[in-house]
């Protein structure tokens, strides 16, 4: 999927449609270290679900460093994102300025870490929306490769032979981050 400057990508808000249509949301986090972007876009065209005969859950915590996850969820009905990352065990931590909306994945990215990009400076405290240089993208593969899911996490629905994905965006927004897995 490609997108130009007049295109925002979609930020993850759960259960709520922000800005029109698609979501995600911001993040910051841990350490003392900051964390700047020079990171290239990832990009795949095939499904992340070859060998998974239920629910492919996968994240991608890019600049974040931290090693990504990949998981089976077995099921055998549609479930929603939400759903799944629970069944993979991995947390999502709901932001308090919008209900639904999820500024952290896996603990990620940590409170007390200051994200920096092109002179700004941002630290996660998930009270309020964050720049758009850094958020979570909810993603979904439904057979034809990774796109911008079209929901939030708590309404998006992922069948058997599918994947869902949280993929850190940082820096450059303007082209997707996509999961490599």
């Amino acid at each position: 999927m490609t997108t130009s400057s007049s295109r925002r990508p979609y930020r993850v808000f759960g259960a709520v449609a922000l800005l029109g249509a698609s979501l995600a949301l911001t993040g910051c986090g841990a350490g003392s270290a900051g964390v700047t972007a020079d990171s290239e876009p990832i990009s795949t065209t095939g499904p992340a679900t070859e060998e998974c005969a239920g629910v492919s859950v996968v994240v991608e915590f890019g600049s974040l460093d931290i090693d990504g996850i990949t998981e089976c969820v077995d099921t055998d009905e549609p479930i929603t994102a939400v759903q799944a990352f629970e069944l993979a065990s991995v947390e999502l931590t709901e932001g308090q300025a919008f209900p639904g909306s999820i500024c952290r994945v896996g603990g990620a990215p940590a409170a007390d870490l200051q994200l920096s990009y092109s002179g700004q400076s941002y630290t996660e405290d998930c009270t309020a929306m964050g720049p758009v240089w850094a958020y979570w993208g909810l993603f979904v593969d439904l057979g034809n490769g990774w796109d911008y899911a079209q929901e939030g996490a708590a309404t998006q629905q992922v069948e058997p032979g599918q994947g869902i994905a949280f993929s850190w965006q940082f820096g450059d927004t303007t082209e997707p981050q996509l999961p490599a897995a």
